[in-house]
Formats: structure tokens, sequence, C-alpha cells
């Protein structure tokens, strides 16, 4: 009996952690802040198992990106079992929302953009900054149309560029000054990309 009131406490531990303390309860009346970013790839906010089930039945989802870091709370334990149990493959690439990721990171993230099997949900907490960032980063990569990109860092979305998140559009805006295109992209990464040249140049013009 001690065993499965465990059990319970746990699982209830579990939808507190996700619904209370990590807003799930917010998200739900903003739908999750769910869209579609290209054909067979979606974006959303931290989904509950709900909502995976939802998005499995519905957009017939293979593979989740989240961009949060694993932990041994519920709104992660949760989404792995449910990914488990539903045959969708949860994979993890945590970056952060008011740092630009590494170059090595974002070139991991273009490597799963052609290897991993569609479609594909991108999350982070809200779907607001992360979650942008890697959308653009796709659409960019694909179609090589920066505006294309930049659209999906907007209020729409729940982005605001005027914050400390603004560096996610600095970032962008450093590809568009110097006409990067597409093909160019790994090049760029692995020669002239630098997250603290784009940081500096971002907070002289906050100034």
């Amino acid at each position: 009996m001690r065993y499965f009131i465990g059990l319970l406490n746990l699982r209830f531990k579990n939808f507190y952690n996700l619904y209370i303390s990590d807003h799930a309860y917010v998200r739900w009346f903003l739908f999750n802040n769910f869209h579609t970013i290209d054909h067979d790839i979606y974006r959303s906010g931290q989904p509950t198992p709900r909502n995976i089930r939802k998005y499995k039945k519905k957009y017939n989802i293979k593979i989740i990106l989240t961009l949060r870091r694993p932990s041994e709370t519920g709104y992660f334990l949760l989404e792995d079992e449910v990914a488990k149990k539903i045959g969708i493959q949860l994979i993890d690439i945590p970056i952060r929302a008011k740092v630009l990721p590494s170059k090595d990171t974002i070139k991991l993230i273009l490597n799963l953009f052609d290897s991993l099997a569609h479609p594909i949900l991108i999350h982070c907490k809200s779907g607001a900054d992360r979650t942008g960032f890697v959308a653009a980063l796709y659409l960019f990569y694909k179609y090589n149309d920066i505006d294309k990109a930049k659209s999906q860092l907007s209020l729409r979305f729940f982005h605001n560029k005027y914050t400390e998140t603004g560096i996610i559009d600095a970032f962008f805006d450093e590809i568009e000054k110097i006409g990067l295109q597409n093909n160019e992209l790994y090049d760029w990464l692995d020669n002239s990309y630098n997250e603290d040249y784009i940081r500096e140049k971002y907070k002289k013009s906050k100034k």
C-alpha cells in the first residue's frame, strides 16, 4: 500500500510541477503557442502529455526536439514517459534565451535538420525565444530567405526583441548585414562566427 501511495504522490508531484511550477496552466490559455514553421516542422511551448498525444495523432510527430535541459522535474519526466509510450523520439539540445549558442551547438542543430525523420516538433518552455531562434535558423538554412527566417521572431510568438532576448535577433541581423547565404553557413560558423562580438555589438546598440 505504501508503494502505491508513493507512486501516487510522485505522479501528483510531477503534474504539479508541470502545470503549476512550470506554468502549463498559462500556456493552456495560449493554445501552448503552437504554430507551423514549415509543412512538417512545428513549434510550441512545453507540451503536456495530452498535447503530445494530440500532436502525434493530428500531425504524426516522429521527433520532439526540446531546447530545455533534461532534469528530474515533472515537465521533463512526463514528456519523456509519454514520448516513449507512443513512439516519439525525444532529443534534447539545451540552449539559452539570452545567450547565443556556440558554433558547435548550432552545427549540431543544422545536422539534425538534415538527418532527423519528419515531422518534428521543436519547443522550449514558452515557445517564444529559444524555439524562435531554432525556427528562424531552420527557415534560413532551408530557404536562404532571411526575412522568412526573421518572421519567426515576433510578438505573434510572444518574442520581444526589446528585452535581453533581442540577442537572438542580433544573430540574424548579423547574417543579413554580411549578406550570408545559406550554403555559406557552415563555413561562417567555423571561421567567422563570434558570439561575443555579436553580444558586445548588441549591447552597444542598446545604449
